[in-house]
Parts: structure tokens; sequence; C-alpha cells
């Protein structure tokens, strides 16, 4: 039986369609022209502080078709990386620090926020406004896993989708089913290990997966500006409460200060449906097999293309036939629990 099918290409076409519609609603992606620039002078520092070689005969030898694509694996590293900055709507228990207050100026905004946590409202007009320009970077939650939350009562005037921002905002760490508030505090305290330090006191159970056991820690941690500037040149470091070293408990930053746990999604992504795509050509034949015989239908040069994104669900399907395949996925495992085909004869 021949079968046509490209799951991966499909994931990517999906994507990119994604960002078109994000950039409509006010999300900020660089142009290719503005990543062409940005990627020049990368290349031109990189060259003069390592191996001497002229630039102009570098980047001449970039092939446009090569650039190209290295701009399209932006768009979907981006795109992850916006993904990795939402929080999952899910009711959420709250648990609050030993130490937390919320200061009675911001008593409204917080009691709106909490009850939204709790009943697992969409919080996305509580983010920062930078959320809308993807390719900005957010240091606290890439190294550390804390989000920060607005506490604004009224709509942004410039952007609509969103709450005005405040002074003072919500350090608050997400677990699946959990919220956990550390604290409401001044805006900007993006490197400041005090934030980290309240899981350690209130919440060790948190940290307790990313011990570094049998490794000594250095006689003091980095001061907030220094450990800003190590996550802008791409560099995650360890931090030390009480003579127990931690590593990065939001996994850290690559080279270029972006999520590392959004580069680890991007990839396993890939694996999946790379994954998924054999699966569903060894076996959709004994599926069809299994089919009552009014339902089947002539699968000579099957073409199946996946159209939409599902949560536990690849789905897809050949309009011409009239043929979809439904491959179920245990996101916690990414194993395949079952396959079934539906026709429309």
């Amino acid at each position: 039986m021949s079968i046509e099918i490209n799951l991966v290409e499909d994931w990517v076409a999906i994507v990119l369609r994604e960002v078109e519609h994000l950039k409509k609603q006010g999300f900020i992606f660089n142009t290719f022209k503005q990543w062409k620039l940005l990627r020049e002078e990368e290349l031109k520092a990189r060259l003069k502080d390592s191996t001497g070689a002229t630039y102009d005969n570098t980047v001449r030898s970039l092939r446009t078709a090569q650039l190209k694509e290295d701009y399209q694996e932006y768009l979907l590293f981006t795109y992850m990386n916006l993904r990795h900055r939402l929080i999952e709507c899910r009711p959420r228990k709250i648990h609050l620090s030993n130490s937390f207050i919320c200061p009675d100026e911001h008593a409204c905004g917080f009691r709106i926020l909490k009850n939204k946590i709790l009943s697992g409202e969409n919080l996305f007009p509580f983010l920062s406004r930078r959320i809308f320009r993807p390719h900005k970077h957010d240091g606290l939650l890439y190294d550390w896993g804390i989000h920060h939350l607005h506490l604004g009562t009224e709509r942004d005037k410039k952007y609509r989708h969103l709450n005005q921002g405040t002074k003072e905002i919500l350090y608050v760490f997400f677990k699946e089913d959990e919220a956990y508030f550390l604290c409401i505090d001044d805006h900007g305290r993006w490197a400041d290990e005090a934030i980290l330090k309240i899981i350690h006191d209130d919440f060790p159970e948190l940290l307790e997966p990313f011990k570094m056991k049998g490794i000594k820690g250095p006689e003091s941690n980095w001061p907030p500006a220094e450990r800003g500037a190590l996550r802008k040149s791409g560099i995650t470091s360890f931090v030390m409460f009480d003579d127990v070293v931690y590593m990065s408990p939001g996994l850290g930053v690559v080279t270029s200060g972006d999520s590392f746990k959004a580069l680890m999604n991007m990839d396993a992504t890939f694996y999946l449906y790379k994954r998924a795509n054999e699966h569903i050509k060894n076996n959709v034949e004994q599926y069809i097999d299994q089919l009552p015989e009014k339902q089947k239908v002539d699968m000579a040069g099957l073409h199946l293309k996946m159209t939409t994104l599902h949560s536990g669900l690849i789905a897809a399907s050949d309009s011409t036939k009239g043929v979809d395949v439904l491959l179920y996925v245990n996101q916690e495992t990414t194993t395949f629990t079952d396959m079934s085909i539906l026709t429309r004869s």
C-alpha cells in the first residue's frame, strides 16, 4: 500500500500559518530582512573574536536558500519560546509563601487574578507587554521557572488583550495543578536570588529535583546584575542556598539567550512526529482491514496531511478519499496508545 505522509513538514506549515495569524493579532516577529541583519552582526562579532576570517567572504558564502531555511527555523524556535511563556488554562490549587502579603492598593487586582487561577481561566491578560515580542527573552522564567504577572484591573490602552501593567507584580511558580505565590514586589527583580530563595525556604520540595549533589558551590552567588549579564550571554549559572547547590529550575538558556526548555520542546516535537509518521505507515493497513466492508475505500495512493494541532491527538486526513487517521498520544510518556480509522464513504 502506497502511503504519502510527512507530519514534520505538516507541523512546520501549521506553525508558520499560526505565526502569520499571531502577527495580525499584534505579535511582532522579526522579518527576514531584520533577522538577516542581526545574523550578519552576530557573524561579524564571532569572526572578529575567533578566526580572524573576513566577514565579507564568509557572508557571501551563505546561500540565500540556506538563509531562508535558517529563518524558518528561527520562526519555529521563536514560536516555541512564546508557547513556553504562556500559561496553560487549568484549575490550580494556590499556595502562599510564609511571608506573602498583598498590598492594599493591589487587593482588587490580586483577588481577580487569584480567582482566575483557581478556576483555570485564561491568564494571558496578566502577562507582560513583552509577550507581544516573542523574540524578547524572559530570563526569570527561562532560568528559574518563575512567572511574573501584573495586577492591573483595567484594559491596557495600547495592548487591548492585556490589563494595565503595575509597578509591583506577582512572582509565581506554576506546576501542572498548583500555583505557588512567592511575593508581590517591585517589577524588575528578574535575577534577584531572593525571589528563588523563597522557594528554597518555603517550598523546598519544588527544588529537590534540581539539587546538585556532591557539588561544592561558590563562596557567594552572582549579584543580580552579573547574573543578568550571564543570561544575556547565553550562560546559565548555578545558585546556592545554605550550602545546597541547585541547577536551573527553569533549565536555563541557550547561547542565544533563548529558553533551553523551548529548544527541548521543539526537538521533542520533531521526534514525536517522525515516530508518528512511521507508526502510521507501519500500522494503518491492519486498521483498514478491520473496517466493515461498506466503510472500506481504495487506499492506493493515500495522501495524509495533518491540518490542525491537537493536545494528545495526531489527526491526519486525505480529503479526496475521505479518510481520517487518528493517533492517540499519552502526553506524559509520548507513547502511542491507540489508532483509529474513519472513512466518509
